[in-house]
């Protein structure tokens, strides 16, 4: 098969996505079929993800094996899938093409009116709000969020216009194929060094995805950030447009007032008090990801009253902050942190909320960062009363050698953290948990690994024990 340059280059043969319930594999794949490319799919565990590809007429098969792959198909895969997948290995027995998820996203964005959010944090939050704002806005686009918009149950807007907007993970230099007309980027840290392997090739990495932004369009960048308002003076030029919640920019917040689950401020864009915002998530970061996304949305000629109106009703995205459960008193939150900062802005989020006790519940995520970062990890969580520690998420990592979920802990007692436990498996921390809280505590269970099933589990259990209280 010739190189594959257009969706149109598609339609002549069978998508298949390798791990299609993947939360960036299926928008992708919803956006296609509803483009009218014939998508199929496997997945080793289905869920809801896939039940609801199936039920809009994606074929999805149970499993991973050799004989889901046929001549004229395409496959498309992510790094999850192993040298060994036998998918992959049956498509290059057949000579099939295979594109990395990013390859054919790019197909899908860089023909558009492509916006790009990249960024270490925030990259989520921040690509759902410029996609409800632009649809409130009158927009109509395309978008591929990394999470599920609380309240709408997809990550997927199939707008009707030639505007798309996707998240662009940086991670594994994914996001050097996309050819964006527009750019939002959060900030920038020292973060996935596994690929950067470092600092230098992190900002040049940035550095190349800047260039790859149309010459005619715009890059909205977090002037707060250090390393990116760095970048932005070394290459200077007007296609920058700048945010702020603490100095002068194009875009500023001003007036801000802090409230238990979201916040109020007036924007201020290029001199002009255009509006004041009522945002429905909570914390300073949250503003500061609103920001760039504001900017383009007035950019793009998207109504003022639909962009108020988008963050108003705005819920977050799942594992953002997202409210689990409130029991009888005790708030459960589950939040996908899992970097020092991330962890910094999500704990001062829950303190704005008030309450008794701050419970911290936290799962590492990788050998590598734990290794690179367990102090500056500790350091984070021991702003919380009660730490409870548990091993580390390997995300697919070989173990390292003396590195898992105790060496936080040990640096949290080092620290002075009085509350602190480890728990090497995470499954037993909700029957832990369950006797110890109390009316007015808050949960804050944090990170981007299996512990995403420990809210719902504990939320049950604190129901379950409220019940038998009242019977």
């Amino acid at each position: 098969m010739a190189r594959i340059e257009n969706i149109a280059q598609l339609k002549g043969a069978a998508v298949h996505f390798t791990g299609i319930g993947g939360v960036g594999m299926s928008a992708i794949a919803r956006v296609l079929h509803h483009r009218g490319v014939r998508v199929t799919g496997s997945d080793l565990c289905p869920g809801p993800v896939v039940d609801r590809l199936r039920l809009e007429g994606i074929g999805v098969a149970r499993g991973q094996v050799a004989g889901n792959i046929h001549e004229k198909m395409i496959v498309v895969y992510t790094s999850a899938a192993g040298a060994d997948n036998p998918e992959i290995a049956a498509a290059r027995r057949l000579g099939l093409p295979l594109l990395k998820r990013a390859e054919i996203l790019a197909l899908i964005l860089n023909p558009a009116t492509g916006i790009t959010v990249a960024g270490t944090h925030g990259k989520t939050t921040t690509t759902a709000m410029a996609a409800l704002m632009m649809e409130r806005g009158g927009l109509s686009p395309c978008a591929l969020v990394g999470g599920e918009i609380t309240g709408l149950g997809t990550n997927v807007l199939l707008g009707d216009s030639d505007y798309c907007v996707i998240e662009a993970d940086e991670s594994d230099g994914s996001f050097l194929f996309y050819k964006p007309q527009y750019a939002i980027i959060t900030n920038i840290e020292p973060e996935h060094m596994e690929h950067f392997g470092s600092d230098q090739r992190l900002k040049d990495e940035f550095r190349q995805h800047i260039g790859n932004v149309c010459p005619a369009g715009k890059i909205y960048y977090n002037l707060d950030d250090p390393i990116l308002s760095e970048l932005a003076d070394q290459i200077g030029g007007d296609r920058f447009v700048s945010s702020s919640i603490e100095g002068a920019a194009d875009i500023r917040a001003e007036k801000i007032e802090l409230k238990r689950f979201g916040s109020e401020f007036d924007f201020i864009y290029r001199g002009d008090r255009i509006g004041r915002i009522d945002l429905g998530v909570p914390g300073l970061h949250n503003i500061s990801n609103s920001l760039g996304a504001i900017a383009l949305a007035l950019d793009l000629g998207a109504d003022v009253d639909g962009i108020t109106s988008a963050l108003r009703d705005f819920r977050g995205v799942g594992r953002r902050f997202q409210v689990a459960g409130d029991v009888d008193g005790v708030i459960v939150i589950d939040d996908y942190a899992h970097h020092p900062s991330e962890i910094d802005a999500t704990i001062r989020a829950a303190r704005n909320i008030g309450g008794n006790r701050l419970i911290g519940v936290f799962q590492p995520h990788r050998f590598s960062r734990t290794r690179d970062l367990h102090r500056e990890l500790a350091r984070a969580l021991t702003r919380v009363d009660d730490l409870i520690l548990t091993d580390i998420y390997s995300a697919f990592e070989e173990k390292i050698e003396g590195i898992d979920g105790r060496i936080i802990f040990d640096d949290a007692v080092e620290m002075g953290q009085e509350c602190v436990s480890y728990c090497a498996d995470h499954e037993r921390i909700p029957e832990q948990l369950s006797p110890r809280v109390k009316p007015g505590d808050i949960v804050l269970i944090m990170g981007a690994g299996s512990i995403e099933s420990t809210p719902g589990r504990l939320v049950k259990l604190l129901e379950q024990k409220n019940s038998d209280q009242r019977a």
